[in-house]
Formats: C-alpha cells, structure tokens, sequence
C-alpha cells in the first residue's frame, strides 16, 4: 500500500480554491486528533465517509488502497472482510462505512450531522438504513454492468475468476458472476433499477418538504444518498431523475457545499474519470430505455 500522507482540510481547500477560516479539528483536551483513513477514490462507501470527515471538518492522514490491494495481507490485517474503508482512530481499527459515519459523530460531536429532533433522527436512520439493506448493491449491479464487466471479459478465465469482486461476499460475487454471463439482459439489473426509481420517487417527495433529507440541515442521510445520485450521473443513467425537480435542486446544493469537493473532485483520477466517462455516454442509451420500460 501507498504510504499515508496528511490530509488537512485547511490544505484541500486552499487546492480547490476555497479559503477555510476554520482551525483543524482538535480533541477536547488540546491533542491534535489522529485520523487515518484506508480508502479507495471510486468507492461510495469511502466516498461516504470522506463525505462525513468533510462536513464535520476533521483533518485525517489517506491511505489509498490500490488495486488488488483489498488481498492484501497487511490489509487484511486490518479489515479481514478485504473492503474499504478502513479507518483509524488514535489505537481503534474502525470498519463497515455505517457505523464508522457514527462513530465520527459520536466521537466529533461538533458540527452535527444529526438533527436534535427525534422524528427528524428517525427520517435520517430510515434512509441510511435504506442505503445499507439496498443501495448499496443496486449501484454496485449498475457500476459493474457500466463500468466493470468489460474490463472483467477481457481477463483469461482463470484470472477473472480471482479477480471477481466481493470474493468475500457470496452475494455479491454471484450476481457478478451472472451480470458477466447476461450483461444488460440480466433481471437482477432491471430489479436494481426499480428500486433506484423507486428510491427517486421518495427523494422527490421528501425534498418538495424540506431542503435537506434530515430537515433544515444537512444530515448523515444527505451523505448516503448523495453517493448513490452522483453514482447515478457517472453511470450515464441520469435520466432516471428527469422530471424530479426537487431532487435536481437538492443535487445542486450537494455539489455546491466544500465537503463535494473534499469526497469526491479531490481524489478523482482524471484517467480513470475520462474512461468512466466514455463508458456512461455508451451505456446512457441503454440506460434510459431500461427505465422507460420499468
């Protein structure tokens, strides 16, 4: 693994062109907060995360996993199910992109991404929830019909069978197995997509009540679905919010807030954006008539 390098917040937006009058986080007792993040640039999961640590302005070392490094034995060490990311804090190895968003609000508590009313906390848990028990694997079923299956075929066969992702996960590596075999004709693909047009239908009628998921502020709930509906975009399979103004809207001032910049422009490969780019624009046809037939 690459070796960690220090990642100020004050430093990232002074990068980007925007001035940070904020002093770097620091603990209660004075100490300078330690914070390593084990992350990779394209994952929601860390792109979640990233999210968190913006918003909540903390300052963290990166530690950028590279290909095939999820195999990786000192990895592993760290994060036995080989996933990202992987954060540390101080002597606590902290895994699974859910708790580790509560962990840092719990941990950090200024600059809350929690709302103090209990319905509100409650409207905030209900689409999280939703991200972990479905989001999450609808956006990895449409990444890989976009983004991986090609590159997937093209390996000899003893090596795309090791190489498959979420090895770890019989889940996951089953439906890669069959997205490889079926690729746009496969039925998971269409049941990924309806609950993504279901979850923009709920986006759309939430947003039309509040500026944010949460309420008035922007909440842990904004991060995950901010993930999935940029995902969506790079995936070429932005039509499935056309006509949903108030998610539209919402999108806009996502991306307008420093932390976008922080999660998601910052640790962009601009080789890999401009691949991922062309590889949308091919499947953006194919996309929009899958949603048109739901």
């Amino acid at each position: 693994m690459s070796p960690p390098t220090i990642w100020s917040r004050r430093a990232a937006s002074s990068a980007i062109g925007c001035a940070s009058s904020s002093p770097p986080a620091r603990a209660v007792d004075g100490r300078r907060l330690m914070l390593r993040l084990h992350h990779m640039s394209e994952s929601t999961c860390s792109q979640r995360v990233r999210l968190a640590l913006a918003e909540k302005r903390l300052d963290w070392e990166s530690v950028l996993v590279p290909p095939g490094g999820l195999r990786d034995q000192a990895y592993l060490a760290l994060n036995p199910a080989g996933v990202v990311p992987t954060l540390i804090h101080q002597d606590h190895v902290l895994v699974e992109s859910r708790i580790i968003c509560e962990y840092l609000e719990e941990a950090f508590p200024a600059e809350p991404l929690m709302p103090l009313r209990a319905f509100e906390r409650y409207r905030v848990r209900r689409w999280t929830k939703l991200f972990d028990d479905k989001l999450h694997l609808a956006i990895f079923v449409l990444s890989f019909v976009c983004w991986m299956r090609a590159r997937y075929l093209a390996l000899p066969d003893a090596l795309r069978a090791s190489a498959l992702p979420g090895m770890t996960d019989p889940v996951k590596r089953r439906i890669a197995e069959n997205l490889l075999e079926r690729g746009w004709d496969a039925e998971i693909l269409r049941v990924a997509l309806r609950q993504l047009v279901s979850t923009a239908d709920a986006l759309e009628t939430a947003l039309a009540e509040s500026r944010w998921l949460g309420g008035d502020h922007f909440s842990l709930a904004d991060v995950d679905l901010l993930t999935v509906i940029q995902r969506l975009d790079e995936l070429g399979a932005g039509s499935l919010l056309d006509e949903r103004a108030a998610v539209a809207g919402w999108l806009d001032r996502s991306r307008h807030r420093l932390s976008f910049a922080l999660a998601f422009d910052t640790w962009r490969n601009e080789e890999t954006a401009r691949r991922h780019s062309l590889l949308a624009n091919e499947a953006a046809e194919r996309f929009a008539g899958l949603i048109a037939s739901l």
